[in-house]
């Protein structure tokens, strides 16, 4: 099915490895350039844009911080300066560790540790987001995916900063469908569930995997590769303000 991506220009934050890295592959395979970023690893990030090259594709590669004020302007300015437009994008960046001991129970955590995680990740994507918005809403068009997690609803013990920025993301996209469908502009939230990223895979005994496994309908999984297809399907045509699962009907962290 022909989706209308063919040249159109893409913004991929994270995209250098996981599920940022597939969903940037999958954008290169419906012929749209694609811009991906990296928070520390550059190695990954240009692997990225050689495969894409090697495929025939359009690529590029740009560090981004969600904790730089600045960052979002930066990175769509690399963006605009290069292709001239911005079509769809893909918020997929988190900051991690969401606090400096990973996961901690909120009366065991310092608040200021606490505050700062919860704020880099929803106030630097917040940022994104409208950064890109007045973009699309001079174009009169566009596309936004918000990669966000079940944990967000669900909750987890240990994971109130990550769920709690989350969910601040989740109440901004039900209002800006509402501020930008009239503009043309779409926007949607993924969520991938309990993933087999290579940070899961190197963090997770295999038991908690296991664990996971069993509480899911479909007896696996996800990948970040059933992730991007859905993903890469948002740039649609009238579908707006969604929460979209790709979790084998299971929950958890992803």
């Amino acid at each position: 099915m022909e989706l209308g991506l063919r040249e159109a220009t893409v913004l991929v934050t994270g995209g250098s490895n996981g599920i940022g890295a597939a969903i940037a592959r999958a954008f290169v395979e419906e012929g749209s350039r694609v811009a991906t970023t990296y928070f520390s690893d550059a190695d990954a990030g240009e692997r990225v844009v050689e495969e894409a090259l090697q495929r025939g594709g359009q690529a590029m590669a740009m560090p981004y911080d969600l904790a730089d004020p600045g960052g979002a302007d930066s990175i769509v300015d690399q963006l605009l300066a290069r292709w001239g437009r911005l079509d769809v994008v893909i918020a997929n960046a988190v900051r991690w560790p969401i606090l400096p001991n990973g996961q901690q129970l909120l009366a065991d955590t310092d608040p200021p540790a606490w505050r700062h995680a919860v704020r880099v990740n929803l106030e630097g994507t917040t940022a994104l987001l409208r950064r890109a918005a007045l973009e699309m809403m001079t174009a009169g068009a566009g596309r936004i995916v918000v990669v966000t997690t079940e944990v967000a609803e669900v909750g987890m013990a240990g994971a109130t900063a990550y769920s709690t920025a989350k969910a601040g993301l989740h109440g901004l996209v039900a209002s800006l469908r509402w501020e930008l469908g009239p503009r043309g502009i779409l926007i949607n939230m993924i969520s991938p569930g309990f993933n087999l990223t290579p940070r899961n895979l190197a963090n997770l005994p295999d038991e908690v995997r296991e664990q996971v496994r069993r509480r899911t309908p479909t007896g696996r999984l996800s990948t970040p590769e059933d992730a991007a297809p859905t993903v890469v399907s948002q740039a649609n045509r009238n579908i707006t303000g969604e929460f979209i699962s790709v979790s084998g009907g299971g929950g958890g962290a992803d």
